[in-house]
C-alpha cells in the first residue's frame, strides 16, 4: 500500500541506501550497517550499489530494542545504593 503524499507523488514503503534508514531510524550509517551484518534488518539488493530498506523491518527491528517497564539503569544504581544502605543498617545492628 502507498499512500499519496502533498505533492502528488506516492511514498514508498522502501527507503534507498543507509544513509535514509539511518536518518528513519535516527540512528547512525554504522549501526545500519552493524545490523545488517548481524541479520537483524533483513535487506533487498537489486543492484550492485543499491540498498533497499522496508520502514516495517526497521520498525520490527527498533522495537526488539523497546524496553517495557523494569529498571533504566539510573533506577538500578539507585536500587543498589538502597541496598547498600540497608545491608550497612543490618550489620551494625547484628555488632550490637
Amino acid at each position: 500500500m502507498t499512500k499519496k503524499i502533498e505533492s502528488g507523488e506516492t511514498e514508498s514503503p522502501y527507503l534507498r541506501g543507509q544513509g535514509a534508514a539511518a536518518k528513519y531510524a535516527q540512528v547512525s550509517k554504522r549501526t545500519i550497517s552493524e545490523w545488517q551484518a548481524r541479520g537483524i534488518i533483513p535487506y533487498l539488493k537489486p543492484a550492485r550499489k543499491v540498498c533497499l530498506f522496508r520502514k516495517a523491518d526497521i520498525d520490527a527491528a527498533l522495537g526488539r530494542y523497546e524496553v517495557k517497564g523494569g529498571f533504566c539503569g539510573a533506577d538500578l544504581l539507585g536500587a543498589l545504593a538502597v541496598a547498600v544502605v540497608v545491608a550497612s543498617l543490618i550489620v551494625s545492628w547484628w555488632a550490637r
